[in-house]
C-alpha cells in the first residue's frame, strides 16, 4: 500500500512540475511587448507603448494612443464646437495598399477609435468597436485585415471635413519597432 501511495504521489509531482512549467512558458511568451513610434510630423514624434495617452494635438483634434496586445488604439477626439467628418480619411499598409476608412463623424467633444491593424471582421455580424478598415476604395475589393511587421510603417492620411465643407489634412506616420 506504501508503494502505491508513492507511486501516486510522484505522479503527482510530476504532473504538478510540468504544469508549473507550461503555465510559466504561457505566461512569458506573452510578456512580449510591442512598441510603435510616430514618425511624422515631427511635432508628433513619440514612441507608443502600455502606458503612452496623449501623443499630440494639432487644430482642436487631440491624438491619443497605446498598444494592447500587440495592437495600436488610437483615439481621436474633436475639442472643437463642431462635428468632424471622416469619410475622406484613408491608411496606406506596409505593402502601400491604400485603404479607405469608414464614414464616421466625431461630434463635438467626442472621440472615436481606430485600431491598427484591424481586428479580424465578426463572423457573426457583431458590432466592431473599431473603424473598420473595410478597403472600399476605387482599387477593388481588398482584404481589411493586414500583417504589420517590425520595422514597416502606415500612413493615416486623415481628413477633418467640418459642416461648411472646409477641409483639414493630418498625415501620421507610424512605425512598427522591433521587439
Amino acid at each position: 500500500m506504501k508503494c502505491q501511495i508513492k507511486i501516486v504521489r510522484d505522479i503527482v509531482r510530476v504532473a504538478l512540475v510540468r504544469y508549473y512549467v507550461a503555465a510559466i512558458a504561457i505566461v512569458l511568451s506573452g510578456c512580449q511587448s510591442s512598441h510603435f513610434e510616430v514618425v511624422e510630423p515631427l511635432s508628433m514624434a513619440h514612441v507608443i507603448d502600455g502606458s503612452t495617452d496623449i501623443i499630440g494635438s494639432s487644430l482642436g483634434v487631440v491624438y491619443h494612443a497605446t498598444v494592447i496586445d500587440g495592437l495600436v488604439v488610437f483615439r481621436i477626439e474633436n475639442t472643437t464646437s463642431l462635428p468632424l467628418d471622416l469619410s475622406h480619411s484613408t491608411l496606406i499598409d506596409p505593402d502601400g495598399v491604400k485603404r479607405s476608412l469608414d464614414a464616421q463623424s466625431i461630434p463635438p467633444g467626442g472621440m472615436v477609435k481606430l485600431i491598427l491593424p484591424p481586428p479580424p471582421p465578426d463572423p457573426t455580424g457583431g458590432p466592431l468597436l473599431s473603424i473598420d478598415l473595410s478597403g472600399n476604395s476605387p482599387h477593388g475589393t481588398q482584404n481589411p485585415t493586414w500583417v504589420w511587421s517590425p520595422d514597416r510603417e502606415v500612413t493615416l492620411q486623415l481628413s477633418f471635413v467640418r459642416p461648411n465643407g472646409s477641409m483639414t489634412l493630418q498625415s501620421l506616420r507610424i512605425r512598427r519597432l522591433s521587439s
